[in-house]
């Protein structure tokens, strides 16, 4: 009725305000006094809060959370889980802890949405219509370490984001030199092709004009033969 969800828009209010403050203080207290865990609009709450948190990248207030009951895995409707959140507050020690209390790096994800490593691995990032033309904003770019455990945590390092990008093409075109030889030790595919444009890697790292990239890619033995949906190669 009106009343009980005057009553949900209130609290949620108030711990949402209390989480932006950063005070786990009165989040412990609304918890304690406000929030019926067990009912579905208490379950409702304590999930938006926990996003919430997750993406703040507050460590203090998820752990209290998930002491409560917050579910360390459970997705909005639009599959957006805590995990992605605390990905995208560039927060490690959030993102660790999530991954400590058995937060899954391998959720599969539908072909239209980018998984836990695409989010990483896109901080900062621009498509562009016009191939080569893409933007990395180096001040959004994701911390190395967090896209490093993410990977060790078996996150899929073969899967398509929803631009059609390998993760190895966005770790070459975004110039992610550390991140180049942890995904291919992980099992990267250096000859994947991508589903947009058809290219592969090294494509991507010779038109970023990175020689580190390329030099690591022929290495692990990348093929400059293959060619994109122009007929060019990686030459």
């Amino acid at each position: 009725d009106k009343c009980l969800k005057d009553q949900m828009n209130y609290t949620k209010e108030n711990i949402n305000a209390a989480i932006e403050r950063g005070d786990h203080v009165s989040v412990a207290n609304i918890i304690g006094t406000q929030i019926r865990r067990t009912t579905y609009y208490g379950k409702k709450i304590m999930k938006q809060a926990f996003i919430k948190a997750c993406m703040a990248g507050d460590s203090r207030i998820v752990c209290l959370l998930l002491r409560n009951g917050a579910d360390v895995n459970e997705a909005s409707i639009e599959d957006f889980t805590p995990l992605k959140a605390a990905v995208l507050s560039n927060s490690y020690q959030t993102v660790e802890l999530l991954l400590e209390c058995e937060a899954s790096a391998k959720t599969p994800t539908k072909p239209s949405q980018d998984n836990v490593l695409h989010v990483a691995l896109k901080g900062g990032f621009h498509p562009s219509l016009v191939i080569g033309s893409e933007r990395w904003d180096a001040e959004f770019l994701t911390d190395t370490k967090i896209i490093k455990l993410l990977i060790d945590h078996g996150a899929s390092v073969n899967q398509k984001c929803a631009n059609g990008y390998l993760p190895l093409s966005l770790a070459a075109s975004s110039n992610r030199d550390a991140v180049i030889t942890h995904l291919i030790k992980k099992g990267a595919d250096v000859n994947g092709v991508d589903s947009r444009y058809g290219m592969t890697p090294l494509m991507h790292a010779a038109i970023a004009g990175n020689v580190y990239i390329v030099r690591q890619l022929l290495k692990y033995k990348a093929t400059i033969d293959i060619t994109d949906q122009w007929d060019y190669t990686a030459l």
